[in-house]
């Protein structure tokens, strides 16, 4: 799991039995939320959104959320999130919710919704809390979801009839993946020995790299290259690369390039490398740091540009100096009209 909170302040949110309960003392005692309109109601996933801290619960009793800690909660699903038999026999075979989760942006938030034999399953996406859903996946037998944590066009889902054990292939599509938002979709079920994906998770590192948990087979990771033209930029990519270090000579083989910071992840403090060619001198120019929403969190360095290597310490807090929590930040280097950007992951 990647955590994305400070264990003396965290808050936790599971389910058992179809109940949903909270913990404040990072998992040391628990007590139940599963209260008013969840009363009744069987729960099998929940997430929580990282900015303001609302909490959904979903599963064969449809999705609900809490925007007071799970004191309260109201129904903000549709009708391909509920099981309309309304009795769950075992927990693999209920119709509704199999997965919640919230991403980088805050108020979207994404369901795998299962409803074999009904079109109405599939992915769902809200980006206003639930308020409102796009349905750009219809399937029957979506079980889980992930989106990647650098670009919400990345989209992973794993599609399964069966849950505990191989069975009847029929209608799994396996592993399904979009490089565009949900637009367009790619199955992937070389390699497998049944076209079954019941979780699948994006390495938070490497948005190619892809683990699922496939019944019959286990546990099983693989790399799925991005075809060019990729919309997420790999590490290394977008120009030469310099050592970090201070302003050196001016060589005539310098590019405009931004190197990808290291460390990352990192642990509160990484390097930012970058070089300036001799043609972008006298150019304005200015070094930033981005949260993943697209709001400028901080000006790293700034003014006119001097051709060379340059390095600059990136300490992860704001420009009024507030210290950052863990996530994944985008760094922009503008000189002039031109616009290099990379990656960094903070996880103290």
């Amino acid at each position: 799991m990647y955590a994305t909170s400070d264990s003396a302040n965290r808050t936790l949110y599971v389910t058992c039995d179809g109940l949903v309960f909270k913990s404040t003392t990072n998992g040391n005692s628990w007590s139940s939320v599963h209260t008013g309109n969840l009363s009744g109601k069987v729960m099998y996933s929940t997430a929580v959104d990282r900015y303001n801290g609302t909490v959904y619960a979903g599963g064969p009793g449809g999705l609900y959320k809490s925007t007071d800690s799970g004191s309260n909660w109201s129904s903000v699903g549709v009708t391909g999130m509920t099981d309309a038999g309304g009795f769950v026999e075992s927990r693999e075979d209920w119709q509704g919710v199999h997965q919640v989760v919230t991403n980088s942006t805050a108020g979207r938030v994404y369901v795998a919704a299962y409803q074999d034999g009904d079109s109405t399953g599939g992915l769902y996406v809200s980006t206003n809390y639930g308020a409102s859903w796009a349905h750009p996946k219809s399937a029957e037998l979506v079980r889980s979801v992930d989106v990647s944590w650098i670009s919400q066009e990345f989209i992973m889902l794993g599609s399964s009839r069966a849950y505990t054990g191989a069975a009847d292939a029929t209608d799994s599509e396996g592993l399904l993946r979009s490089v565009d938002g949900g637009t367009s979709w790619s199955s992937y079920t070389s390699g497998l020995p049944f076209a079954f994906v019941a979780r699948v998770v994006t390495d938070p590192f490497d948005f190619e790299s892809v683990i699922i948990g496939a019944p019959g087979s286990g546990f099983l990771r693989s790399t799925i290259e991005c075809s060019d033209p990729c919309p997420i930029e790999r590490p290394g990519e977008g120009g030469g690369e310099s050592a970090p270090g201070a302003v050196s000579g001016v060589s005539s083989s310098l590019v405009l390039a931004l190197e990808s910071p290291q460390p990352s992840p990192s642990r509160g403090l990484s390097t930012v490398s970058w070089s300036i060619p001799q043609d972008n001198e006298g150019r304005s120019f200015d070094l930033s740091l981005f949260d993943v929403a697209g709001r400028r969190v901080s000006v790293l360095a700034e003014g006119i540009a001097k051709a060379g290597r340059h390095s600059h310490e990136l300490a992860f807090t704001s420009d009024n100096g507030t210290v950052l929590r863990n996530g994944v930040f985008f760094i922009r280097l503008r000189v002039g009209s031109e616009v290099v950007r990379r990656s960094v992951i903070l996880s103290r």
